[in-house]
């Protein structure tokens, strides 16, 4: 009985690295077509995203940010999951995009950054225990 069992596993584990994978296996092949399963008639990209030069790439995010935003507001709001509510046009986050774009321009977190020079640890001044600190001990403390 135990022989027949080892036997009955060890042909399982022959055929299942022998055979052919099913049609199940196959279809889990990812293909390299860019076409997707669901609403396949999408609106593309403005062209100026596409040909985006690198060190402008957050704008192509932002933009793409913008348009899943409207998107599934446009969703909640008409209560459908249609092709034409899910994928709209790009012309309202461009338009979206520009207008807002010049004001965050001039703001901290848009500005590219130059970097920095940090300096070393040991050449920071010593700072003097304040009268307070002085009194209490605690210099050693912040």
């Amino acid at each position: 009985m135990k022989c027949g069992a080892v036997h009955l596993i060890c042909l399982s584990l022959g055929l299942g690295l022998v055979a052919p994978p099913t049609i199940a296996e196959r279809n889990l092949i990812p293909s390299l077509d860019s076409v997707p399963d669901i609403c396949p008639q999408r609106p593309n990209e403005p062209e100026w995203m596409q040909n985006i030069p690198l060190r402008d790439a957050y704008q192509r995010v932002l933009v793409q940010d913008i348009y899943r935003a409207q998107s599934m507001a446009q969703i909640v709001e008409t209560e459908s999951c249609e092709c034409v509510v899910r994928f709209p046009t790009w012309d309202a986050a461009e338009s979206t995009f520009k207008k807002t774009m010049p004001t965050l321009v001039g703001q901290k977190c848009c500005r590219p950054q130059t970097p920095t020079t940090v300096a070393p640890m040991n050449s920071a001044k010593k700072r003097k225990p304040s009268a307070k600190q002085s009194a209490t001990g605690k210099e050693g403390l912040k």
